[in-house]
């Protein structure tokens, strides 16, 4: 799930036709003012209202996505928690709380997620991180305008 929303990033931005400029690029480190940015998403590409449901599958594998009403403060922002859960025949293999916020452009700001992988009964959080803790930085997931 994560490699599919940084590869849709990445797609997005390579498209947006001068917008990218004015975005952060590469390792550029960005400032963020907690009053630019709100939990409630509406971005055109990607509105993420509480209670929105999205299931993806193939062959045995499940993704289900639900925007949560909750939200957490990352960086003094009040991101909104999604949370996805990826399933194999049935069996819980990955269980993630992602953390978006919107700023006043209407770029989705990603900061962050607590993620679980489920293996051969073991439980590993190494993909967890959150902006701010230990060096980790936030990014912009979908422009507001992509210019298409």
């Amino acid at each position: 799930m994560r490699r599919v929303a940084a590869v849709l990033a990445v797609v997005l931005l390579a498209g947006c036709d001068g917008e990218s400029e004015r975005l952060p690029q590469g390792a550029e480190p960005v400032q963020l003012d907690p009053a630019d940015f709100t939990s409630e998403i509406d971005n055109a590409w990607w509105p993420m209202a509480p209670g929105s449901r999205w299931v993806y599958g193939e062959g045995d594998q499940r993704v289900e996505v639900i925007v949560t009403p909750r939200t957490k403060r990352i960086l003094g922002i009040d991101a909104r928690v999604v949370h996805d859960v990826v399933t194999e025949q049935g069996d819980v293999v990955e269980d993630t709380y992602d953390w978006y916020a919107q700023d006043d452009d209407g770029n989705v700001w990603y900061l962050g997620e607590d993620t679980k992988e489920y293996e051969d009964g073991d439980v590993s959080t190494e993909g967890s991180w959150q902006a701010g803790v230990d060096g980790a930085r936030p990014g912009i997931l979908l422009p507001g305008d992509p210019g298409y």
